[in-house]
């Protein structure tokens, strides 16, 4: 049995690690993030590792807003303990003073940095000079903690974390520099970063949205330790109030949501649900796993769909097959796609199993619709239900716990005709209705195959199916019909009489009078 949708959910057995940072250099980091300043690995942001100096340098670089130019120049570090990546950055800041090496041929690459390094790197961005005076490369903690870049010298210890870089990056932005009332941050080139209403380059959607987009996974009360299914979905406030598919979580136990720094948070109720819609509204947990309390979550702003128009540039952001962070781009191809009862946007934009819940963005940053469905055989046919469903839901906390939600499910089989009357050779069609509010699998068992045969025909819409039934030879069967992939005990008979065929008869012999 073929199915029109391909909807989005498999099994994944990831499993997060939990980080050891201040909630302030978590806020720091996302803020130089999303302004294109601080990158993160393929562990997160790794905020509680030591930071070593070609990465301080490179986010140093980046602080005064040259990383263009010192990896598009001809800047190139002499020193011999730089990595090819970094060289680049080194050499940049090499060349302008910002930073020097132990001598001609060291640089100290992989040593960690110190507080006081780092400090002495800020206060260069901010145009003071160790070299002129204003203090002391290797003591520059009056001076940091005068400019608020340092609250004390027991605020930071060495070595260095990445955390801790963060939120003096952070600090240096908002501090003025040197001789003038002008901050850091309108020294940098962010003009399109910071402009809510010119269009975005693809790298700017990224940086604002992917904090805000979260790897979802659910439990089932029977193996309540292990993953069985898994998703993706948003935050749209920043009390922890998110987006996800209904399919992705109908009929499970417990739920948790996997951010981009690996905190795990627990999905605490559902505030709305639309099978209709197959969009559900949840209320996510503050308190990660770890122990640690996040005062405000990222989240995604809505935009109004009216405006959207096919052609234009679209992108999804979620964790396709468990790909956590996967970015793809494409186009709207459709504005209105109806199928299953349901309408759709339809999108270019590449998706697949895991996608489901995730945020289609635009041109923006803002949320077109939640990625939702593809068509099984097809090409880039992918299947968005739109924000609208979202913008109109009415939802208030704290909802209904998210256990009680789900739980007691049941879900009917019914038939046109459960009792059906066959001769030896006649074929007939049963209709079968679900109330399952996806396309399910549905599986029969015949109790006598010398007496029928039966197969399943096309698929009316996602709860109605033909089921063709023959007669092979007299006497009595059932066929009893079954859900294989849905969680339900519901069971319809069929049952069926096949008659013998009606033996012919030789015609009566024609008669007739002349006139």
């Amino acid at each position: 049995m073929k199915k029109l949708l391909a909807l989005l959910l498999t099994l994944s057995l990831l499993t997060p690690a939990a980080l050891a940072y201040a909630p302030a250099e978590k806020a720091a980091a996302d803020k130089l993030f999303e302004q294109g300043l601080f990158y993160g690995t393929g562990e997160g942001y790794e905020l509680d590792r030591a930071l070593n100096r070609q990465e301080a340098t490179a986010l140093l670089v980046r602080l005064v807003g040259r990383e263009a130019v010192a990896l598009n120049g001809d800047y190139t570090a002499t020193f011999s303990d730089v990595a090819p990546w970094a060289t680049g950055y080194v050499g940049y800041a090499q060349r302008t003073g910002l930073a020097v090496g132990y001598d001609d041929t060291t640089f100290g690459a992989y040593d960690p940095v110190t507080p006081e390094q780092y400090l002495t790197f800020a206060l260069r961005a901010l145009g003071y000079s160790d070299a002129a005076g204003d203090f002391r490369w290797d003591d520059p903690w009056i001076l940091a903690i005068h400019l608020g870049l340092a609250d004390s010298k027991a605020e930071f210890s060495a070595p260095l974390t990445r955390g801790g870089a963060a939120l003096i990056s952070s600090r240096a932005l908002d501090s003025a520099m040197k001789g003038t009332d002008t901050p850091l941050t309108e020294h940098l080139s962010l003009a399109e970063q910071v402009r809510q209403d010119a269009a975005l380059t693809p790298q700017q959607i990224y940086r604002r949205a992917a904090n805000a987009v979260f790897y979802l996974e659910s439990f089932e009360a029977d193996a309540p330790d292990t993953p069985s299914g898994e998703a993706s979905g948003f935050f749209i406030s920043p009390d922890g109030i998110a987006v996800t598919n209904y399919h992705a979580l109908i009929d499970t136990a417990a739920a948790e949501i996997t951010t981009r720094d690996g905190e795990v948070y627990p999905v605490l109720s559902i505030l709305y649900g639309s099978t209709r819609d197959d969009i559900i509204i949840m209320q996510v947990g503050k308190t990660a796993d770890s122990g640690r309390t996040v005062q405000a979550f990222p989240y995604l702003d809505l935009a109004d769909p009216a405006s959207a128009r096919v052609g234009d540039p679209v992108y999804a952001l979620g964790a396709p097959l468990g790909l956590r962070d996967t970015f793809t781009s494409g186009v709207l191809s459709s504005l209105s796609r109806s199928t299953g009862g349901r309408e759709y946007l339809q999108t270019t934009a590449p998706i697949s199993s895991g996608s489901s819940g995730g945020p289609l963005l635009d041109a923006y940053g803002k949320v077109l619709g939640v990625t939702s469905a593809s068509y099984a055989n097809g090409q880039n046919l992918n299947l968005v239900t739109s924000v609208n469903t979202v913008r109109t839901a009415r939802y208030s906390a704290p909802g209904k716990p998210y256990f009680d939600y789900f739980k007691g499910a049941v879900y009917h089989l019914t038939a046109d005709r459960p009792e059906l009357t066959l001769t030896e050779g006649e074929t007939q069609t049963v209709v079968v209705a679900c109330d399952y509010p996806f396309s399910p699998t549905l599986q029969f068992e015949n109790s006598d195959f010398f007496t029928i045969s039966a197969e399943w025909g096309d698929w009316v819409d996602d709860t109605h199916v033909a089921l063709r039934i023959t007669g092979v030879n007299p006497g009595d069967a059932e066929l009893s019909v079954r859900y294989s992939d849905v969680k339900s005990d519901a069971e319809l008979t069929i049952r069926i009489t096949v008659l013998p065929a009606q033996e012919e008869t030789d015609p009566p012999p024609e008669t007739g009078e002349t006139a």
